[in-house]
């Protein structure tokens, strides 16, 4: 009979293999979720989701977002005479 010795280059092997392969299955969904240009990126839909926490207390009705945020920080007059009427 074989005898076979696992040591830990052989176990950091397979795992290595194995994460190749899970990636590589998932590699459309992980592009999506790392791609800059879109929005269901994992920075995006983060800062999204704790905006409208932060915005009303619900959470994925989407009523602000970071960009807009930062807009009115840098343009706070901006609107006022909207506001007045």
């Amino acid at each position: 009979m074989l005898k076979v010795r696992v040591d830990g280059l052989m176990v950091a092997s397979v795992a290595a293999i194995a994460g190749a392969v899970i990636v590589y299955r998932n590699r459309n969904y992980i592009g999506e979720k790392l791609s800059p240009t879109s929005d269901k990126n994992v920075v995006y839909t983060g800062t999204t989701s704790v905006m409208d926490i932060l915005d009303d207390g619900q959470r994925n009705n989407s009523s602000v977002s970071l960009g807009s945020k930062i807009y009115d920080w840098l343009h706070p007059n901006e609107g006022e005479e909207y506001r007045r009427k």
